[in-house]
């Protein structure tokens, strides 16, 4: 079994003292045979998927963690919504989610999300990554002054 980078970190992890929370704050997981990437997907990653995730969660002690919705998937949250519903344990994970703030649709379907989960999802990723406002491509640099964001 190869060694990833993830594997290595969460293996030097000890279990929190009694009186606090262990919690990974970012966690990217892949799962493209269960859930295929996007068609826009900007890279490929290797799979670390929940199945594995959830392996090394008992001999770590993390008592939460944080799933950061990955660029390879785009605004399909389907995969997020799996690791809710195949969690450690209930209540374990918390989420991000990625959408296009430009795009009228994104509003009333980040609400939905958020209402179907309640509690669940607690940021919201947005690429403001220079000057340039892209409106095409996979990655959407955005004006965060723009009223839609």
């Amino acid at each position: 079994m190869e060694i990833s980078r993830r594997s290595l970190l969460m293996s030097a992890l000890t279990p929190a003292p009694a009186q606090g929370k262990l919690v990974d704050t970012h966690v990217h997981l892949f799962d493209p045979t269960r859930f295929p990437y996007h068609p826009s997907a900007t890279y490929q990653p290797k799979p670390e998927t929940l199945d594995d995730y959830a392996k090394a969660v008992p001999g770590i002690g993390l008592d939460h963690a944080i799933v950061v919705h990955p660029e390879p998937y785009q605004d399909d949250h389907r995969y997020l919504e799996y690791c809710f519903q195949n969690e450690p344990r209930k209540g374990f994970f918390k989420g991000t989610v990625l959408f296009d703030g430009a795009d009228p649709a994104s509003y009333p379907r980040m609400k939905e999300l958020v209402k179907k989960w309640p509690g669940r999802i607690v940021a919201l990723r947005v690429h403001a990554m220079n000057k340039e406002i892209s409106a095409k491509g996979a990655i959407r640099n955005r004006d965060l002054t723009s009223p839609q964001m």
